[in-house]
This record gives C-alpha cells, sequence and structure tokens, in this order.
C-alpha cells in the first residue's frame, strides 16, 4: 500500500511539474523535474529494497527455525537411542553379572 501511496505522490508531482513548466520549459525547469524525478526514484528504489530484505530476514528467520526444530527432532531421537543402548547395557551387565555369580556358587546350591 505504502508503494501505491508513493506511486501516485510521484505521478501527482510528475503532473505539478507538468503542469508548473507547460509554457516553455526552461533548460533550470527540466533539470529541476530530471532532479526530483531522480530524488523519487531513488525514494521508491529503497522502499521497495527495504521490503525485499524485511522478506529475506523473515525467509531466512524461517529457515534457521525450521533447522533448529529439526535439530531438536534429532536430538530428542538420539537421546532415544543412548537411553535403549544404556538400558540394554544395563540388562546385559546384569546377566552377566549374574551369570558369574552363578559360576562361582558352591555346586549344591
Amino acid at each position: 500500500m505504502n508503494s501505491s501511496c508513493s506511486l501516485e505522490s510521484l505521478a501527482s508531482t510528475i503532473v505539478a511539474l507538468k503542469e508548473d513548466v507547460c509554457h516553455q520549459p526552461t533548460k533550470e525547469d527540466l533539470n529541476r523535474i530530471k532532479k526530483e524525478l531522480r530524488k523519487r526514484t531513488e525514494s521508491l528504489q529503497n522502499k521497495g529494497r527495504h521490503i525485499l530484505y524485511s522478506w529475506e530476514d523473515r525467509y531466512n528467520q524461517f529457515e534457521i527455525n525450521d533447522h533448529i526444530k529439526r535439530l531438536e527432532r534429532r536430538v530428542d531421537e538420539l537421546d532415544f537411542q543412548v537411553e535403549k543402548t544404556i538400558n540394554a547395557n544395563a540388562l546385559f551387565l546384569s546377566k552377566l553379572v549374574q551369570g558369574t555369580e552363578a559360576n562361582f556358587l558352591p555346586e549344591k546350591y
């Protein structure tokens, strides 16, 4: 919306300048029009760049957040795998200890 207002403003400036110099434009009038148009064009270009950069920032932030979520999911998966491995190792060690204890018990037991 702001860019359309700026375009309307530029158009009204052009019309006003055109009406202002409708008689017989002098070189100074043409230079003034050229400077005004250049100034307005640069202003619109800067606004366009600002809009573009803000969208790029939003897109980059979205990408960063998406990457963070993927990393968090991967950490959760790895945490689960580590927990499973620890439990499996604990079970294995407990069976190993039980088996070793059984080997040292006297035969009558």
